[in-house]
């Protein structure tokens, strides 16, 4: 017979927990200053286990050797970017989840993934996300689209303790939200 050394120990295996390993390491291990950092407010429903908002923080590290500086070579001023960046959140909120009951439970999200810009105006980058509600016990993979750079739009399928549930999220920067507000 054979036991996973979680379940040998009595203790329930927590799915989610390489995802919040990814994304924290990742918070942690990019320093801001060098860095984009965004704080974010996002809305979430996973089928019957998470219908609520969240607050996050997330940050971004470009992958790959930066272009060369523009103005090295005669002719008209281009400046180079890099396509690829990895991503990481961690957020906290409140979920309503499931619905008909009149209980709020906190809830906790991470997410970790990498990201290409398009070169569009309208669908700036797209990717792919590891994803993981802690408390709601939801983790999977999403797909990711960002819309003019402010808004982000995720969908995928998360495992839950009832099976794959469909999962879509959108999130918005708060200075974004400041700007529009005054």
């Amino acid at each position: 017979m054979t036991r996973t050394l979680s379940h040998a120990h009595g203790r329930r295996a927590r799915p989610g927990r390489g995802t919040v390993v990814l994304a924290a390491g990742l918070l942690l291990a990019l320093p801001a200053a060098a860095h984009a950092q965004s704080w974010r407010i996002q809305g979430a429903w996973v089928g019957n286990r998470v219908a609520g908002a969240l607050v996050g923080v997330e940050a971004r590290h470009l992958l790959g050797a930066p272009p060369p500086l523009p103005g090295a070579e005669p002719g008209p001023v281009e400046a180079g970017t890099r396509d690829w960046m990895l991503t990481g959140m961690a957020g906290a909120g409140v979920n309503l989840a499931p619905a008909g009951t009149a209980s709020v439970a906190p809830i906790f999200y991470a997410q970790a993934g990498v990201l290409h810009r398009t070169g569009e105006d309208l669908l700036t980058r797209v990717g792919v996300l590891a994803v993981g509600y802690i408390r709601a016990k939801a983790v999977g993979p999403e797909l990711f689209g960002e819309l003019e750079g402010v808004a982000d739009v995720q969908a995928g399928v998360l495992h839950t303790p009832g099976g794959w549930r469909a999962a879509v999220g959108v999130s918005v920067a708060l200075r974004f939200l400041r700007d529009v507000l005054g």
